[in-house]
């Protein structure tokens, strides 16, 4: 009982922290950093979260991106919310697969599942706070992506794979605009 006790208090936790944060200013600590090492970085940390529900973790990580200048610590809330949402919404012996990539405006961050997709009916809504499907969700993990993402000046969205599953693509410039 004392297990349960400690796992569902940290379950608040978590939940509390979510809300704390997304009501606050993002207030950001921008530094030169390498994004390819950000991203290893959240893969490495959810690789044991996803060998416990069976699923694989491929990365293809684009060969010299060069440095980005952003807060590294937010952007690897993000990458990780990412990665966790895509495990979540997989099945035993799927693979969740996470690119990067740089385009004109900056790098590209790609997170893609095989799980069941977004229903047609909540794909307005998903980046909305309190929006969510997840039984225990707070509704605020892709709400807190979406202003940390806009705060830095890129953008993030969505599409429903061709198979099944979704990708979810977040683009960051290299350098603050300001």
């Amino acid at each position: 009982k004392l297990a349960l006790v400690i796992e569902e208090t940290e379950h608040l936790e978590s939940m509390v922290r979510e809300m704390l944060d997304f009501g606050k200013p993002v207030d950001l600590q921008f530094i030169e950093t390498d994004f390819n090492e950000l991203v290893s970085d959240s893969v490495r940390l959810a690789q044991q979260m996803a060998k416990e529900n069976g699923i694989k973790l491929e990365t293809g990580l684009a060969p010299n991106l060069p440095s980005v200048v952003l807060d590294a610590q937010r952007v690897k809330q993000i990458i990780s919310n990412l990665i966790t949402n895509a495990i979540q919404a997989s099945h035993t012996g799927d693979i969740v697969r996470v690119f990067t990539s740089l385009n004109s405006l900056g790098v590209v961050l790609k997170v893609a599942d095989h799980g069941d997709g977004i229903a047609k009916e909540n794909r307005e809504s998903i980046f909305h706070p309190f929006f969510s499907t997840k039984r225990e969700g707070t509704g605020l993990g892709l709400g807190i992506v979406k202003k940390i993402v806009e705060t830095h000046g890129g953008d993030v969205s969505f599409n429903v794979n061709q198979e099944k599953g979704v990708t979810f693509t977040v683009r960051l410039p290299l350098k603050p605009e300001n």
